[in-house]
């Protein structure tokens, strides 16, 4: 990536690598990881990254999907959330957000957003009511999580 830079600095070069392999014959294999981590990262980091698939994680599962199943997902998921925040300028996004990055700790979460834990309580009322779920069912917390990562990653 630094040589392209350096020969071609107007270009911008985004890189996948696949996982090593010892047998010729998994170099396709390898081919394939190396496509869907250059994808992935350039659905997560934009033009000029470099994706290593090892690294990918959850997202390497994600890029087996197409943009249309991922959008819907989110769109199920989190749909009636971001219309609820469009038209009441709420901020019930980003306060699921930052729950669910502090592990569902209240007062944490109330910390990291620097509002009164009442207020946040009434937030995260409002979401399970949106939504219509509990927020201390771990599947739902899982199902947002992941509709939170894929709204990152395709934004509307």
């Amino acid at each position: 990536q630094a040589e392209a830079a350096r020969r071609l600095p107007e270009s911008v070069v985004a890189v996948g690598i696949g996982r090593t392999c010892t047998d010729p014959l998994d170099l396709p294999l390898s081919h394939r990881e190396a496509l869907r981590a250059l994808a992935v990262g350039a659905r997560a980091r934009g033009p000029g990254h470099v994706s290593l698939f090892e690294d990918l994680g959850l997202d390497r599962l994600l890029a087996g999907c197409s943009d249309a199943e991922l959008a819907a997902f989110r769109d199920a998921t989190l749909g009636p959330l971001l219309a609820h925040d469009a038209a009441h300028h709420a901020e019930l996004v980003r306060t699921l957000e930052a729950f669910l990055a502090c592990s569902g700790n209240a007062a944490r979460t109330a910390q990291a957003l620097f509002v009164h834990y009442n207020t946040l309580r009434h937030r995260l009322t409002t979401v399970e009511q949106v939504l219509a779920l509990s927020l201390d069912d771990p599947d739902a917390r899982l199902s947002l999580g992941l509709a939170l990562r894929v709204l990152r990653m395709l934004p509307r």
